[in-house]
């Protein structure tokens, strides 16, 4: 929670800051007499037409022009900050993400040896052979730290891909 607090707000900090100096020059560039093409679009060669840039702010900052292409000027603005920030917020999800299923896969492990420990030592002490119990204790523990290491593993492909999704799905609402 700290590393989170302390790594993104910094990334976001100058990432606002990169936005904010950028934002004004960014704008200026929708009115450039260079325009844009469905094929090329640069800093330089950033205009828009009147009716295009008419039809994209009517739409929210999101059009789709037969000349220019794709337009989401949302996007174009907010680049410089999810540019700065990126990285940063995959780091701190990734780490975060496999520290806290280590940990929980750690625990898990050490109960389920600890209960299989404790259930061998009641069945010693009700009389039956050492030995045997030794050999089921071993393979019961053999199984579920298979089975755990197993599921923890699946676990870990599930929260990539969420985390993927996450990602994709948070910037794209930034309106």
């Amino acid at each position: 929670d700290q590393k989170v607090r302390q790594s993104l707000t910094s990334s976001l900090k100058n990432g606002a800051s990169k936005g904010s100096a950028q934002a004004a020059s960014i704008v200026d560039s929708w009115g450039s007499k260079s325009r844009r093409s469905n094929g090329e679009r640069r800093p330089d060669k950033n205009g828009l037409y009147w009716s295009t840039y008419n039809a994209v702010t009517r739409r929210e900052g999101v059009y789709t022009s037969g000349t220019a292409g794709a337009v989401d000027l949302n996007q174009e603005l907010i680049d410089p900050m999810e540019k700065e920030m990126s990285t940063e917020w995959q780091s701190v999800l990734d780490s975060t993400i496999k520290r806290l299923l280590n940990d929980a896969e750690r625990k898990i492990l050490q109960l389920s040896t600890s209960t299989i420990t404790a259930f061998a030592q009641e069945l010693q002490s009700s009389g039956l052979d050492t030995a045997r119990i030794t050999s089921m204790l071993n393979t019961a523990n053999r199984s579920a730290t298979t089975a755990l290491k197993t599921s923890f593993r699946d676990m870990a492909g599930v929260a990539t891909n969420s985390q993927r999704d996450l990602s994709r799905e948070l910037l794209p609402s930034i309106k």
